[in-house]
């Protein structure tokens, strides 16, 4: 079923009667008609209008320059000649025309005509001709010549025909080319088929873009000839004169010949049979020139190899090697002649493969198959032409009528889409008996082919036109007119849509007959952008003319009608629109849609005309607009009422889809916010069908244009948004107050009391959480009072949703990425003891949205500008706790266990006295170290400001006096902030207030600005637990049931070997206990000295502690405010010595705790083991007391080693044949006893 509207009518008609004609065809305003010896023309002389669409444009008549290469892209057409220029020869006082088209001239041809056409590129008539021959025996065959005539809208005036063949005869220098009648003959195929026989020509095209011809023989071959204009010497006429050169040919065995032809177009070429077509692309690789080629059959596995090929020109010698009679041998195979340097590509078998489709929209018995989908097996492919750079043939599109019905192709033709000077778009159309397919082949090699439309026909087809607008399908019964829709594609590839500012698919609808004219009796059909032209014979054509018919009945008609302009097209739609409208608006959507593509490509094709169209292209797109929302509307309020099912969801599908498409087409009309709120209401606000579609522009506009928008969206206008949504869709609302600031700064005390209920309503969800905190904050900002409403409401919703959620534009303000800030909403979350902040800015971190110096940068300043202490302090903690994540998160990812390679000893585990035997020798694989970590300068810099802040919270003095549980019970407030008093530095604040503030050391101005942080002071980073501001120093809060060793530890475990460093002055100390375990119960001055002594022992002994400037700030620290013999003093000493000299002072006084350093510390670095083995010889060679500790010691170091360190890494260690020696004297030793303790346990376990 199809539309039959009446929206097209032709600009004027003319009428001639000619003798019996052969074929038509249109050469610009020349009527060309095709008789049996000689070609007649006529002159239309139409009026031709102000605005034709595409007008000459690119097909030039006489080009003077060449048609360019074959599979190059882009293609370029000739630029437009104005529409208002005079060259086209446009008259405004010529309105009135005869009805008779004039006769011009005629002139004969060589043989008879088979088929005609015309080249506008070259301004030449293609003319496919035949004649009877003999070949011996009385055996008579058809011969067909490719021969082309230019010159041939000369009048004649008597001269004689000049003739001459294509790239082998030049003209003559007195030959006068710019008048007289010239024939210029394609040669035929020299090369003889398996029965000796010359190849004759099926089909000849040529292509109106390039000038360029290809012919199809029956010997399978498609041969492509380049249109050139060359330049010889010698000649009186010193133009360039036209010439054809063959270029390539390709064979294409097992497709059906019978009745083939061939169609060519800028790359694309379509070979066609009444039961398949077959279109493919010749594309143009850009490589080298090199003197092999590749077969690339091999990709589908048949043999083949490299052939040599010579460079420079093809001549016309001796053709290609004879084809074999098995056609089946040559599948997968390229034919190369050395004689004439041409190769031949066999096509695979095109036949119908298991994975073709068949659409029920196509027809019964219709298949086809598309790029994505044609197998290897049975690509066509080119691997040679010509030029330097080779060409492929590339399958796009097959399409397959089979045999249970009687179906066959009537046509398929070729049709440019020209966008500005580009070509836009090829349209492939398919007509068959039955109905008619568009399909658009993109010029863009990262798009695909498509089926646009397919044509229901009334009647049997007999042949169609198609000009980019309009289908003009010629049937039995008359001549139907029907919209195209092959515009979309082009514009889409020329123009790269976007959903929601230019991208307005069609819906999958049938499309509208406009027309329908009856005609009779037409045989033959033309058309061109301006003219389309009908041939018809006489009633009683099949009767011979007798006395009772005259001369005149027996003559055949030709009808030129002039097609519509865009002016006329675009009032002849509008009307028919609007009439259709009441009664079917999906007919006036579609009209209207289809006129919109006409004008849009109509303007970008001419930009001089843009200025007349543009109003008129703005009122279609807007009348679209507003007919979707109102149909989305009604389907979406039909979906309403519908139970749950299939039918509902389509409907509120097919509904969602005319908003958007409404939203679109109201965004290419120019239309705003302010339009329809102000400008004009009635039409938009004020109509019930058009609430839901004004939502969805809201809802689409303002966060896509948000940028544009904040200029012109006034806060009146930004209120009255508001009251519309808070009526009719409070939950888009929720969503626009959280994407667009503006809403949340107009109005704002309103929109609370809105936010608040509605949050209430909704029991605190993620989206209305969110907007009602952005919308206080941006009314109240950061006071007391907000803060604690924000504490309020953060404790009635789910912190890990609102994590999740937020984003950290809303935490910082990066519009000036120099000078960022802090946010007030950053502010209250702080205070509220929020971890948001936190997880959203490591996020932003993890995603390089946001850099480490911009955050210290931000925090710093807010830190500094804010007078409250409490906010100080909340800042602060944040700040510590982002940087303990952020390098947490990096020591994770780069965290890699090595395992070191066993040497061939049996070392046993066994049990032994001491802890120190017992795990040197239980320890065969060594501790996981973390790879060593590259820090910018800012993640140093960040670095260095963690341990200063650790260092402040830190006092090395004794606990106070009285029993531990005691000191805890009690605390010691006045001492930690005396001692954090003396440590830490003091910057005024206004109001007399201070805060406490670190400042950026070892960085001077240039580096600061190179990595992008101010070199302002950095404040001290406090407490880093998450408690409140005035949290009370309780021993009890530090237990290890209400804090882990993780939280405490955040960059890995503390070192054991401090367990041993700490027993020396705590005797009672449990060696068995991990390092942590005994720090949280050993006595310290207070339990804010505890908990960052403990984090810094995680960061010194982690890879961060081999930051740069880390370690002097630790030994900085304990030389001016540390306490020399203390334990804590020892321990942190240790930490951060070099390692030459912590070995002296372990060695010294520590030796028990020396193999636990070395482990822990060194890794499998060679250059430290060999110092700790160089240091304890020298204590074993010095004859003191405890040479047999330093003895067993060295001992357990090198049994330590032949565990974990490779052959070449002990070399490294133990350079010296003495070394060596004692090193496997203390393995043999072991080894025996592991022996003599299994032994022992064996008989002890036999006794039991």
């Amino acid at each position: 079923m199809v539309r039959i509207l009446t929206c097209h009518h032709f600009g004027g008609q003319k009428i001639t009667k000619c003798e019996e004609a052969l074929q038509l065809t249109i050469a610009d305003d020349y009527i060309v008609v095709a008789l049996e010896h000689q070609v007649a023309v006529y002159s239309s002389e139409l009026l031709l209008d102000d605005f034709s669409y595409l007008g000459k444009a690119g097909f030039s008549r006489g080009a003077t320059r060449d048609g360019g290469d074959i599979g190059s892209s882009p293609i370029y057409f000739d630029r437009a000649i104005s529409a208002s220029s005079e060259d086209t020869g446009v008259s405004d006082t010529n309105t009135k025309k005869e009805s008779e088209i004039k006769f011009s001239h005629s002139f004969p041809t060589v043989d008879l005509i088979d088929s005609i056409c015309y080249n506008r590129r070259g301004n030449y008539l293609l003319c496919l001709e035949k004649r009877e021959s003999t070949a011996g025996d009385n055996n008579k065959r058809v011969v067909k010549n490719v021969r082309l005539y230019f010159n041939w809208d000369r009048t004649p005036d008597g001269k004689p025909m000049r003739a001459r063949i294509a790239g082998l005869v030049s003209p003559t220098g007195a030959e006068p080319d710019d008048e007289t009648l010239v024939m210029i003959e394609i040669p035929p195929p020299t090369q003889p088929t398996s029965n000796n026989a010359i190849p004759g020509i099926l089909s000849v095209s040529s292509c109106n873009i390039l000038g360029h011809l290809a012919t199809l023989t029956d010997a399978s071959t498609v041969n492509i000839y380049s249109y050139r204009l060359k330049d010889t010497k010698n000649r009186a006429n010193k133009n360039p004169y036209p010439d054809f050169d063959f270029s390539y040919s390709v064979e294409i065995f097992s497709f059906g010949l019978e009745q083939a032809k061939i169609t060519f177009l800028a790359d694309f070429v379509s070979i066609w049979n009444p039961s398949q077509v077959s279109v493919f692309r010749l594309l143009r690789h850009n490589r080298p020139r090199t003197r092999s080629i590749s077969n690339e059959s091999d990709r589908s596995g048949s043999s083949g190899g490299r052939r040599s090929v010579n460079s420079g020109n093809f001549g016309y010698g001796p053709g290609p090697s004879p084809v074999p009679s098995h056609k089946e041998d040559l599948c997968d195979r390229v034919v190369f002649d050395s004689k004439n340097e041409s190769v031949k590509v066999h096509m695979n078998v095109i036949t119908r493969a298991n994975h073709k489709r068949r659409f029920p929209d196509m027809g019964a018995g219709i298949y086809e198959e598309f790029q994505e989908e044609i197998g290897l097996q049975t690509k066509s492919r080119l691997v040679y032409s010509t030029s330097s750079s080779p060409l492929l043939m590339e399958d796009l599109l097959r399409v397959f009528l089979g045999p249970e019905q009687q179906n066959t192709v009537v046509q398929v033709g070729l049709y440019a889409i020209k966008i500005k000077d580009d070509l836009g778009g090829v349209s492939c159309v398919l007509g068959t008996s039955s109905q008619a397919f568009v399909y658009h082949l993109p010029v863009r090699r990262d798009a695909t082919v498509t089926r646009v439309v397919t044509y229901p026909l009334t009647a049997p087809l007999v042949s169609f036109a198609f000009d980019s607008m309009f289908f003009h399908a010629l049937t039995e019964t008359g001549l139907e007119t029907y919209t195209s829709r092959s515009l979309y594609y082009p514009l889409k590839d020329f123009e790269g849509f976007q959903r929601y500012k230019n991208d307005c698919p069609f819906l999958n609808e049938t499309p509208s007959l406009i027309g329908i004219r009856p005609f009779m009796g037409v045989r033959f059909m033309a058309a061109n952008e301006l003219i389309l032209c009908l041939l018809s014979s006489p009633a009683n054509s099949n009767t011979s003319t007798s006395a009772g018919a005259s001369s005149e009945d027996s003559l055949w008609t030709i009808y030129a009608l002039q097609l519509p302009n865009v002016e006329m097209l675009y009032e002849d739609m509008s009307k028919a629109a609007i009439l259709a409208k009441s009664a079917n608006p999906e007919t006036f959507v579609t009209l209207t849609s289809e006129l919109h593509l006409v004008l849009r490509t109509f303007m970008n094709t001419n930009p001089d005309m843009e200025s007349i169209f543009l109003r008129r292209y703005q009122k279609t797109c807007r009348s679209i607009g507003i007919e979707h929302f109102k149909v989305g509307a009604g389907l979406l309020t039909e979906a309403t009422r519908m139970s749950e099912g299939t039918d509902k969801y389509m409907k509120e599908a097919l509904g969602d889809d005319h908003l958007d498409k409404g939203v679109t087409y109201l965004s290419m009309a120019g239309t705003d916010l302010r339009h329809i709120f102000e400008e004009d209401p009635n039409t938009f606000i004020r109509d019930k069908k058009m609430i839901k579609g004004v939502t969805r522009f809201i809802n689409v506009a303002i966060p896509e244009y948000v940028d544009s928008v904040a200029t012109s969206l006034s806060p009146k206008l930004a209120a009255v948004v508001t009251d519309f949504l808070v009526v009719n869709s409070p939950e888009s609302l929720v969503q626009l107050v959280i994407n667009v600031p503006i809403l949340r700064e107009s109005n704002s005390a309103k929109l609370i009391q809105i936010l608040k209920k509605m949050a209430e309503t909704s029991n605190f969800k993620i989206e209305e959480s969110i907007a009602l905190l952005l919308t206080l904050v941006t009314m109240s900002g950061c006071d007391a009072i907000t803060r604690g409403q924000v504490r309020e409401i953060l404790s009635k919703c789910k912190a890990t949703d609102v994590e999740s959620s937020f984003h950290v534009n809303w935490i910082l303000d990066l519009k000036n990425l120099s000078k960022p800030k802090i946010t007030d909403l950053t502010v209250c979350l702080s205070a509220s003891q929020s971890s948001i902040p936190t997880h959203v800015i490591c996020q932003g971190l993890e995603y390089n949205e946001v850099s480490v110096g911009q955050v210290m940068m931000a925090f710093s300043q807010g830190i500094n500008l804010n007078s409250d202490m409490e906010v100080q302090q909340a800042l602060t903690r944040t700040l510590t706790n982002i940087l303990e994540k952020f390098f947490t998160g990096k020591l994770n990812r780069g965290n890699i266990s090595i395992r070191p390679k066993q040497l061939p000893f049996n070392l046993s585990t066994i049990e032994t006295k001491t802890n120190l035997e017992n795990d040197l020798i239980s320890n065969k694989v060594i501790s996981a170290q973390p790879i060593s970590l590259q820090f910018n300068d800012e993640e140093t810099h960040a670095v260095k400001a963690l341990v200063r802040s650790y260092i402040s919270h830190i006092t090395l003095k004794p606990p106070t006096q009285g029993t531990t549980q005691q000191r805890r019970n009690s605390g010691d407030k006045t001492a930690s902030k005396d001692d954090r008093n003396k440590t830490e530095g003091k910057k005024t604040k206004k109001g007399g207030t201070t805060a406490p503030v670190l400042l950026l050391q070892n960085r001077t101005n240039s580096q600061a600005n190179d990595v992008g942080v101010n070199p302002e002071p950095m404040p001290v980073l406090e407490d880093t637990l998450g408690r409140p501001a005035n949290f009370k120093q309780d021993g009890s809060s530090l237990n290890k049931n209400t804090l882990s060793e993780g939280k405490l530890t955040p960059f890995g475990k503390v070192p054991n070997f401090l367990v041993h460093i700490i027993k020396d002055t705590q005797s009672h100390i449990n060696t068995n206990l991990t390092a942590f375990q005994v720090l949280i119960n050993l006595p310290m001055h207070n339990e804010e000295t505890r908990e960052f002594f403990i984090k810094l022992s995680s960061l010194l002994a982690s890879p961060l502690g081999s930051t740069p400037g880390i370690r002097d700030i630790v030994l900085n620290f304990l030389e001016t405010k540390g306490l020399p013999g203390s334990t804590l003093h020892v321990c942190l000493q240790m930490l951060a010595e070099p390692c030459e000299k912590a070995i002296v002072t372990l060695i010294a006084k520590y030796p028990l705790a020396l193999m636990y350093y070395a482990k822990e510390m060194f890794g499998r670095s060679t250059s430290k083991w060999k110092i700790l083995v160089t240091k304890l010889k020298e204590k074993i060679y010095s004859n003191s007391d405890d040479v047999e500790i330093y003895a067993t010691i060295i001992e357990s170091v090198y049994l330590f080693l032949a565990n974990t360190l490779t052959p070449t890494e002990l070399e490294e260690v133990l350079d010296k044949e003495e070394e060596n020696t004692r090193f496997f004297k203390a393995c043999l030793r072991t080894e025996l006893a592991n022996s003599y303790s299994q032994m022992i346990l064996q008989m002890s376990n036999e006794y039991l």
